[in-house]
């Protein structure tokens, strides 16, 4: 084996040890290989995400999740201003994905018709907003209740499919669970694990075994600089 050869093995090595491939420069976002918990990546525009990110106004926000088993995803955001929002799954959700996510990769919220789907940032909202991510390898019947009560991420409502978000369906808006605390302990445990990192593998939910969490938090776009007043 030549020198330039041994170098390269060498960087495999490396990089499989770390638990990264990396993409193969076409904008696809480099990729963990799982192990021991699922690997989850949140992109913005297609690019990898990058913690307390400044987001503009319907930007594309997607969640990739690589497993090795079926999996049940749930995917809400939570801010001050618009409290907690379901994002994944919802009744008003219409995608080629749905729960138990087969064994592999896939990018949440799916495709709808052969278009890739995205839950866009949303407009005036100020502050920071938490994307949370809960893993299961079952059924969690007690989130599906609590994700039932909240406003919900729709392509339904709107006649040209776009993503909104919209009143929980079948129920009335008094039903909203206040802004805090979080509706349901994962949740808030997912927000709980703080924001360092924008992908890589999830963390296990304490005492629940099969659950795993990720969090993600992103911020609004600076505001623009006032405009100095012109000389006289």
């Amino acid at each position: 084996m030549n020198l330039r050869a041994r170098i390269l093995l060498a960087v495999v090595v490396v990089l499989a040890t770390a638990g990264v491939v990396t993409s193969p420069g076409n904008g696809v976002p480099a990729e963990p290989l799982p192990g021991d918990a699922p690997v989850v990546v949140w992109t913005v525009d297609g690019q990898p995400a990058h913690p307390f990110d400044n987001l503009p106004a319907e930007a594309a926000v997607r969640l990739h999740v690589h497993w090795t088993a079926p999996l049940y995803c749930y995917v809400a955001s939570w801010s001050a201003t618009d409290g907690t929002l379901a994002l994944f799954p919802t009744p008003w959700l219409v995608t080629d994905l749905k729960n138990p996510m087969a064994a592999g990769k896939v990018t949440l919220p799916g495709k709808k018709d052969g278009r890739e789907l995205a839950w866009p940032a949303r407009a005036g909202v100020p502050g920071i907003t938490d994307y949370l991510a809960i893993a299961s390898e079952q059924p969690l019947t007690d989130l599906e209740a609590v994700f039932a009560r909240l406003r919900q991420a729709s392509n339904t409502t709107f006649p040209d499919g776009s993503m909104t978000i919209t009143a929980p369906r079948d129920r009335k808006m008094a039903s909203v669970p206040p802004v805090l605390p979080l509706p349901h302990e994962l949740l808030r445990a997912a927000q709980a694990l703080g924001a360092e990192a924008a992908g890589g593998a999830m963390s296990r939910a304490q005492g629940r075994a099969g659950i795993w969490l990720a969090h993600w938090s992103a911020a609004p776009p600076p505001s623009p600089e006032p405009a100095t007043p012109a000389k006289k």
